[in-house]
């Protein structure tokens, strides 16, 4: 699912398309129609403007006490200094590198929500579990949890298949 507003649109490509089966298709057309129904573009929006907001407020507190106690030093005169610029970067690099967990967590979270909401639309714990696998394929399929929790902004597909796999034998009655 990609766009905001009157451009939200889910759009299948090719790969999927050519070398998936009708379930995993299902399956992922699903998730992808939970992002929207369940409003999470809005939602990453405010949760990650929140996120870049306080990254800015540090920033912006940390430049001007380095700029205070060094940039006489370093031929500074201000934050609005172009000469200021590289100092800037380097610290908003180092707050972005250290909100990277908070903001895949927040990622994260959505995706595993709209992983529930299309096992219960599509009804295809198999389909999904075996399009998870694929995924395998460029991802690790069973991090450690540390590992998940700092460079992981989606679910591990080990998490997904046992999900799928939770949903389908508590769905068992009903098929």
């Amino acid at each position: 699912m990609s766009g905001i507003g009157s451009t939200i649109r889910v759009s299948l490509n090719d790969n999927l398309l050519n070398n998936c089966t009708p379930a995993e298709i299902k399956s992922v057309l699903a998730h992808e129609l939970g992002h929207y129904v369940l409003n999470h573009m809005y939602k990453l929006l405010i949760y990650l403007g929140i996120v870049i907001i306080l990254v800015f407020a540090f920033v912006n507190m940390l430049m001007k006490k380095i700029i205070s106690r060094f940039g006489s030093r370093w031929g500074i005169s201000s934050l609005s200094d172009v000469r200021s610029l590289p100092l800037f970067v380097l610290i908003l690099t180092c707050f972005m590198f250290i909100a990277t967990p908070f903001t895949n967590s927040i990622i994260r979270t959505t995706e595993s929500e709209a992983d529930i909401f299309g096992l219960n639309a599509a009804g295809e714990p198999d389909g999904f579990a075996s399009v998870s696998m694929k995924l395998s394929e460029y991802r690790k399929i069973n991090p450690g949890p540390l590992e998940e929790i700092i460079f992981y902004d989606h679910p591990s597909g080990k998490t997904r298949v046992s999900m799928s796999m939770k949903w389908k034998a508590e769905h068992l009655d009903k098929r």
